[in-house]
């Protein structure tokens, strides 16, 4: 006959087991709030990403609106890549309800380069680093440095100026300066702008008075 041993858990080895499973718990739920972070980390810079490219897509084919002289800069919105169709709106990993913001930054770093950054801020689960702390960013039109001919009539083209928080501030942008297109020499002109959190930005353009 087989005997079955009903012996019950004494209260020294009931707290034991609590013992061990405590461990236990301490040691699995770190790694696994670890395990999800990281994907939830991976999920947001894909998005990064995807704003990144749909930013680029949209200058390849609106390059009109691309910064036109070495340390322009300008910003295009998400709601604008989404609107015109270059991307779908991005929901919250953690709240499907709930859609996340951004813009991607765009500077000319050169005479055929641009560096295009990316904004990302979801709900409060998401905030990419710097997003709120980026200056207005002024786009100078035309050409910079532009040389013009004595004796001729200069006309400034002028600039474009975004914010973050503050959309299109080009109203707001301060012009210094002057052309004395009588007298051969270098004149600049000062664009500066300033957004509601007291950041400025200021961009200089080079004009060459050169003789015919």
């Amino acid at each position: 006959m087989i005997k079955i041993n009903n012996r019950a858990f004494t209260l020294v080895e009931l707290l034991a087991v609590i013992a061990i499973i405590a461990v236990i718990a301490l040691i699995t739920v770190p790694v696994a709030d670890r395990l999800i972070n990281r994907t939830a980390d991976k999920v947001y810079t894909n998005n990064e990403k995807a704003l990144q490219i749909a930013a680029k897509n949209y200058y390849m084919e609106n390059n009109n609106l691309l910064p036109n002289s070495v340390g322009s800069k300008t910003i295009v919105f998400l709601n604008e890549l989404v609107d015109t169709g270059y991307m779908k709106r991005i929901k919250d990993l953690y709240d499907d309800t709930q859609y996340c913001d951004g813009y991607v930054l765009v500077e000319k770093i050169d005479e055929k380069r641009y560096t295009y950054n990316p904004f990302l801020e979801c709900v409060s689960n998401y905030l990419t680093d710097g997003y709120y702390n980026t200056p207005p960013a002024i786009n100078i039109l035309g050409d910079n440095p532009v040389s013009i001919l004595r004796g001729t009539t200069y006309t400034d083209a002028g600039a474009r100026a975004t914010d973050v928080r503050d959309k299109n501030i080009s109203a707001s942008i301060v012009t210094t300066g002057s052309v004395n297109t009588g007298v051969v020499g270098t004149y600049t002109i000062t664009y500066r702008v300033t957004n509601t959190s007291a950041i400025t930005t200021t961009l200089i353009r080079t004009v060459n008075v050169v003789a015919p």
